[in-house]
């Protein structure tokens, strides 16, 4: 007997996920081939009589987080887009041809299942490659992604918008009486969405949950920034480098395992923050929430303690390379295109948080890069290391002081607007001031008070102390940056401008508009 390694890929998964208008149907998109990785895990197991060594593939149902049919009870699709098993096997032809059939019988179950047409069933990408153990030198999952990512290449995928065939399950459909859009009854009935109890996808009257519903914008119409919803994408640092210390298929076996862990805990912290988790596979999470939810916490310290978890659960006992998260972090208005959303959390991911590093550094990763844009087109964007988070969030939730009982003054919501506009005029001050450690510690304050006019026995002179903390103990040594907007800008101020921008954001009352 020869061990053979099966590897699989499937897909097209983000070109799926641009197909997306609202939320249900970017959940369907995912958990579509996440159901359809399982499947294969179980054909594979059973009739190849194949070792899953990627993803983790328990004994039971209930290990992997699935009911009886293989439909996810967490809220989110668990296993990846690639499968690596390995197959003991006398005939590497006569085990093509069984794993060809174990395709077949899957892509038929799925028509079945999940009311695919035959066009639809056709669409889904599943290429695999069987190779010969003695071929894959240490580590057979970066061993074999070379193969994957070549024939990733190579995808089936309709090139006419009307001719894809999953828009039948994506799109609103219309009232035949008032013209109005509804839920889409196919998806609403689909076999994967009645398998979630936990609420997550539907309202009580059991209708699909929209973007409004996640912004939270019916329980508190009063604040601002209910009307604004955030799409995180997250993933591993360095995980090439872990990987390559995993030499054995136990060892990558054992990764995995921490890896479902990890995910499956990551789905219920989303859930239970009111978010809704769209997939979890792997090191890769990708949700959309409130900005900040019904307990009044933000998305911020949503997204640390999701970094402590993979912390908890990755790292535990490792004595070689650790593994970080680092996320993208999308804030934008409730009726902004959810795909161009979409790209956007997956940019600040890939170009902004994963290439974060403090001046003259290697990249350090585990950074969280956020974009907020206003109704108005207005953006500001920042990059936060994920260990200064905590402070971060007390800043941007830090109010100058109001007097009345009521909770209007216009002084201090006037100070909330006002000193973003006049530090904009300040670079060469804190340029000056930053070069000058010999002076005393609360130069900046100093330097606010005057420039501002304000006084120390000023009733807001405690959010003037808060911002020149800030600025000397996280934006001066680093941990909180901002790309230049304009020739003359100072990055640090520019980083300091842009958080008080996103505190005005957050303690802004009001209604739709900007």
């Amino acid at each position: 007997m020869t061990k053979v390694y099966l590897a699989v890929t499937i897909g097209p998964i983000n070109d799926t996920l641009d197909l997306a208008t609202y939320p249900a149907a970017l959940w369907y998109a995912s958990s579509l081939f996440s159901y359809l990785a399982g499947r294969l895990c179980e054909r594979f197991r059973t009739e190849l009589g194949a070792r899953i060594i990627s993803p983790y593939y328990a004994p039971t149902p209930a290990e992997r987080h699935q009911d009886e049919n293989g439909f996810f009870t967490e809220g989110a699709g668990l296993f990846h887009d690639r499968i690596v098993c390995a197959v003991e096997t006398e005939d590497i032809d006569a085990l093509k041809d069984r794993v060809d059939a174990c395709v077949t019988d899957v892509r038929a179950e799925m028509k079945e299942k999940i009311y695919l047409n035959k066009q639809a069933e056709g669409y889904l990408n599943i290429h695999y490659v069987l190779v010969p153990a003695q071929q894959v030198q240490k580590n057979c999952v970066l061993g074999l992604n070379k193969y994957l990512d070549g024939l990733e290449l190579c995808p089936t995928f309709p090139t006419e918008a009307q001719d894809e065939p999953l828009l039948t399950i994506f799109k609103r459909e219309k009232d035949g009486r008032t013209g109005e859009e509804q839920d889409n009854k196919r998806l609403k009935k689909s076999p994967m969405l009645k398998a979630i109890t936990t609420g997550v996808l539907t309202e009580p009257n059991g209708n699909l949950r929209a973007i409004d519903s996640i912004c939270g914008r019916v329980e508190h119409p009063d604040w601002q920034r209910q009307n604004y919803f955030a799409i995180v994408q997250a993933d591993g640092d360095s995980m090439g480098e872990v990987l390559k210390e995993k030499e054995t298929d136990e060892d990558v076996t054992e990764f995995s395992r921490s890896c479902l862990e990890y995910a499956a805990k990551a789905a219920q912290l989303v859930r239970s923050f009111g978010a809704m988790p769209i997939y979890a596979g792997g090191d890769d999470l990708l949700f959309l929430s409130p900005v900040v939810n019904r307990e009044g916490h933000s998305v911020f310290l949503l997204c640390q303690k999701l970094s402590a978890l993979y912390d908890e659960k990755l790292n535990k006992g490792v004595e070689g390379t650790k593994t970080s998260l680092s996320f993208g972090v999308s804030i934008q208005f409730y009726k902004f295109p959810l795909y161009e959303a979409l790209n956007r959390a997956r940019d600040l991911l890939l170009h902004k948080a994963k290439k974060f590093c403090q001046a003259g550094a290697e990249p350090t990763k585990n950074c969280m890069a956020i974009q907020l844009e206003k109704h108005s087109g207005r953006c500001f964007a920042l990059c936060v290391e994920m260990g200064h988070v905590k402070a971060f969030d007390d800043m941007l939730f830090y109010a100058p002081k109001k007097e009345k009982a009521d909770g209007e003054n216009e002084a201090a919501d006037e100070l909330l607007q006002s000193v973003p506009y006049h530090l904009e005029q300040g670079a060469q001050f804190f340029q000056l001031l930053d070069k000058r450690p010999d002076l005393p510690e609360d130069r900046y304050l100093t330097f606010l008070r005057n420039y501002l006019k304000r006084s120390e026995d000023d009733p807001q002179d405690g959010y003037l102390q808060e911002i020149a903390r800030y600025y000397r103990d996280e934006i001066f040594p680093g941990y909180c940056q901002s790309e230049t907007v304009q020739k003359d800008d100072y990055p640090p101020l520019r980083a300091l401008i842009n958080v008080l921008r996103l505190n005005q954001f957050l303690n802004e009352r009001g209604g739709e508009e900007d």
